[in-house]
């Protein structure tokens, strides 16, 4: 049997920001002749807080992680902890201050805070959550057996 081989994916490294939104880099296959562009890289605003993040894919990541994206994370001045607050951020200091907080807890905490600028649903925002809890190496609640909970411990179903 023949081992397959194949070529290296030539991806750019992500590089600092300088203001510049206009750079973009191509992500190039190699097993293609000739080779391939399979993507671009590089800085764009986020749709939502419109702050500067680096997108793997500038066509289809346009929303940066702390707001609930497949984005990169926010570029935040240096001596600036972040920006206009992007969901996982706001989750994050949230936690970082009570971690025993349920969901539905910090549901109503974000519904206050963002008023009407909070566009997600909640099941999205459970998701938000659990992600900051991963992140902070926050354990999260016991969950309940079976069902709807399996999923989504805080939330109790009607």
């Amino acid at each position: 049997m023949i081992p397959l081989i194949g070529k290296p994916i030539y991806e750019p490294e992500p590089w600092s920001y300088t203001g510049d939104l206009t750079r973009r880099e191509k992500v190039m296959d190699g097993n293609c002749t000739p080779p391939k562009m399979v993507r671009r890289v590089g800085w764009m605003l986020c749709m939502k807080c419109q702050r500067p993040h680096f997108s793997d894919d500038v066509g289809k990541c346009r929303v940066c992680f702390e707001c609930g994206g497949a984005g990169g994370r926010a570029y935040n001045p240096p001596g600036q902890k972040h920006g206009p607050v992007g969901y996982i951020a706001f989750i994050k200091d949230v936690l970082e201050d009570e971690p025993a907080l349920t969901t539905q807890e910090l549901w109503s905490l974000a519904s206050e805070h963002f008023g009407e600028r909070l566009e997600t649903t909640y099941v999205g925002f459970c998701n938000l959550v659990c992600r900051a809890r991963h992140a902070l190496g926050i354990k999260p609640p016991p969950r309940n057996s079976g069902g709807f909970g399996r999923h989504y411990p805080d939330i109790i179903a009607p």
